[in-house]
């Protein structure tokens, strides 16, 4: 359990005081699904983090309960526990909502980037190596984040494989598979189409027209807009805004890992944005949000899936394939 505790100690140790940087963290004891790990004082479980990111993504205790299928009061009691052996708050209170402060921003970027590692680790564990394991390292480019249950799910169908994420700026260090995006169809043997999805005005809950059941984008020409600095979405967001006839007003712009940041500006009400309808259904999914289809967007954003060049989709990349496709709604 060391070797596991050495390996994850980036997630665990949290620099959110500087006080969480001393000291050396230790465990011997692992039980089902439960990391713990003691650090300095403090004993931070692996459902914590779970029930955290939920909080974060869906803005309210209530709503995050519902999700998780567990008692609302449980949950402010787990998080209000993480808190206090974090010794800092991770959100801002309204009343009944809730929102990411700096201290929680900072944490949540150090759970998201590690999840999948996290899982992909304790199945391996739970599934000793043998002659028949296999790794498929899947490169996510673009607007394709995937949730880490997706993997967990995929190596629980497939015993022996383990799915390992490759984040885009490392692909260098090589991969199996890559998820990426285009604006037009691509024919090729080594590309799998995964799904089709339309792009939604992703508004706050307080907006007058959060509760329309589909707005035009030329009726938001005079609202402040933000902005996704992702590959192309920068050209994609003034494209469709300039067919609508207007050139968007941004409000501000954000970095491709932080669309949770996105999402938390949208909620309070800072602006609007434009957001793939499949893909970043679950980042945005929530009390706080609304996504309202567009009516005169007829644009369209294909995913697709693509094998290294000069080989072909195996039997487990082609399972990747179908689970994410079921996931996303299929490639209509």
């Amino acid at each position: 359990m060391g070797t596991l505790i050495n390996l994850f100690s980036e997630i665990i140790v949290i620099a959110v005081s500087d006080s969480l940087l001393e000291g050396h963290g230790n465990s011997k004891d692992r039980r089902d699904a439960l990391i713990r790990v003691e650090r300095t004082g403090f004993t931070m479980t692996f459902l914590q983090l779970q029930y955290f990111q939920v909080i974060a993504r869906v803005g309210s205790i209530v709503g995050a309960a519902k999700v998780l299928n567990v008692s609302a009061p449980a949950l402010s009691k787990t998080i209000h526990q993480l808190e206090e052996e974090l010794g800092v708050e991770l959100f801002s209170r309204d009343g009944c909502r809730l929102a990411l402060n700096e201290n929680g921003k900072i944490f949540l970027n150090c759970v998201v980037e590690i999840q999948d590692r996290l899982t992909s680790t304790q199945l391996a564990l739970a599934n000793p190596k043998n002659a028949d394991s296999r790794m498929v390292r899947i490169c996510q480019e673009t607007l394709t984040e995937t949730p880490g249950f997706l993997n967990v799910e995929i190596m629980s169908a497939r015993p022996g494989l383990v799915i390992e994420s490759v984040p885009a700026d490392q692909a260098a260090k090589g991969y199996d598979i890559r998820l990426f995006s285009s604006d037009s169809v691509v024919d090729n043997p080594g590309v799998a189409l995964l799904y089709k999805e339309a792009w939604v005005a992703a508004l706050s809950h307080t907006h007058p027209l959060a509760a329309s059941e589909s707005i035009a984008l030329a009726s938001l020409a005079d609202e402040p807009f933000l902005l996704h600095k992702d590959d192309g979405y920068d050209s994609t967001l003034f494209e469709m805004c300039g067919d609508a006839g207007f050139r968007p007003w941004i409000r501000a712009s954000f970095a491709r890992m932080e669309y949770l940041a996105l999402r938390h500006a949208v909620a309070v009400g800072q602006g609007i944005a434009l957001v793939p309808e499949k893909t970043w259904r679950y980042a945005f999914t929530g009390e706080d949000v609304a996504l309202v289809p567009l009516t005169d967007v007829h644009k369209r954003r294909y995913v697709y899936c693509a094998v290294v060049e000069g080989r072909e989709f195996d039997e487990d990349s082609l399972c990747v394939v179908q689970y994410l496709r079921e996931a996303f709604g299929g490639a209509e």
